[in-house]
């Protein structure tokens, strides 16, 4: 059972409840909590978490126009929109050049042809660089997802300077609306992945540095996120293969407690599985509820039906 319809299974306890007394709501808490664990949030956010809930739910004042279970309902929803992100920054309409970077494994390169693609769909004319000058399959893998999507592409296998690869690649991509770099990774990032990044950056100067990295991290997303940050900046996040790790949830936690927006969410192989990543369209969803923005009798901005 996914993190999903477990937290399903505690709002379900909460609505179903013939008495929504304190023992009803630490039931319920319990139920998220083991919801959030197994999806491997950290255990002292769950707590967090856990204690404003309850809090918020046995307050004795309500807000005006909602019941009481209307009310528990909706600060139970509420917090658990914050911990996956919130009303984080979406990503921008019309971005110049965009940076990717992360770890060995992590599907950089098949995101950057997402990337394209999402935005060719918006009318950008946009160029793809291959900077990746470790990994030698990487130049004929994005050579050929450009090809496939019939966009421009720049990488040169023989340079093994990533930087001046990436200088070359603006030249030839001048009329371009949008650039965006593959950058190599490693299996850690150290000080060469991180004075090669630090290089590209120097000389693509480029507004979005994202970080691509895997939903089955888990946890080390928030060390990865961090590291990356200090190296370059970083000021987004693509979270891949959300489709199938029980550790998304955890993922998604993390970078949050980094302040690196998740921008896009990744959910399959195909050039089409990438999608603006919202906190609460996200959990709507995944709880089975929809896209529902308000409760059913109530007057909340957001929420679920009670």
């Amino acid at each position: 059972m996914g993190l999903g319809n477990k937290l399903r299974g505690a709002m379900e306890g909460l609505r179903k409840a013939t008495v929504l007394d304190k023992g009803a709501i630490k039931e319920a808490v319990k139920d998220i909590q083991r919801a959030l664990i197994s999806s491997d949030v950290e255990i002292s956010l769950v707590l967090e978490i856990s204690k404003k809930i309850e809090e918020e739910a046995l307050k004795e004042n309500i807000p005006k126009g909602l019941t009481r279970r209307e009310h528990v309902l909706k600060v139970s929803y509420d917090e658990l929109v914050g911990l996956l992100g919130g009303d984080a920054k979406a990503a921008p309409e019309k971005p110049k050049k965009i940076l990717l970077v992360g770890l060995y494994g992590m599907g950089k390169t098949t995101t950057t042809a997402k990337l394209a693609k999402y935005y060719m769909k918006r009318g950008l004319n946009v160029g793809l660089i291959c900077a990746d000058s470790y990994r030698p399959a990487a130049f004929e893998q994005l050579q050929q997802l450009s090809s496939k999507l019939k966009v421009p592409f720049y990488g040169d296998p023989k340079e093994k300077v990533a930087h001046k690869i990436v200088e070359n690649g603006i030249k030839e991509l001048k009329k371009a609306d949008l650039v965006i770099v593959d950058s190599a990774g490693r299996d850690a990032l150290n000080d060469e992945l991180a004075g090669e990044i630090k290089a590209i950056n120097k000389v693509f100067k480029p507004q979005d540095k994202w970080l691509v990295i895997g939903a089955d991290v888990g946890q080390l997303a928030k060390k990865q996120a961090i590291a990356f940050h200090d190296a370059v900046g970083v000021n987004g996040v693509i979270i891949t293969r959300m489709d199938g790790s029980a550790k998304g949830g955890g993922s998604l936690v993390a970078c949050n407690e980094t302040d690196a927006d998740v921008k896009f969410i990744g959910t399959g192989e195909k050039l089409d599985d990438l999608e603006e990543f919202d906190a609460n369209r996200f959990l709507s969803r995944i709880m089975g509820y929809g896209d529902l923005q308000t409760l059913s009798g109530g007057h909340a901005e957001r929420g679920i039906q009670p």
